[in-house]
């Protein structure tokens, strides 16, 4: 595999030009918001702390 990847790349060099970002503002009072790779995060599992 290693040298299969060293000969695709020597033959068709691949730049990334675009990469992923997200970004999200959570108030403090939010719980149960992990971050996560996939930034897969869904409202049912979110709750609002009591003060």
């Amino acid at each position: 595999m290693h040298q299969a990847e060293e000969l695709v790349l020597r033959d068709h060099p691949v730049m990334p030009i675009y990469s992923y970002v997200s970004s999200h503002l959570i108030k403090p009072w939010v719980g149960n918001y992990v971050p996560n790779v996939l930034d897969h995060n869904y409202t049912k599992d979110l709750y609002i702390l009591k003060h």
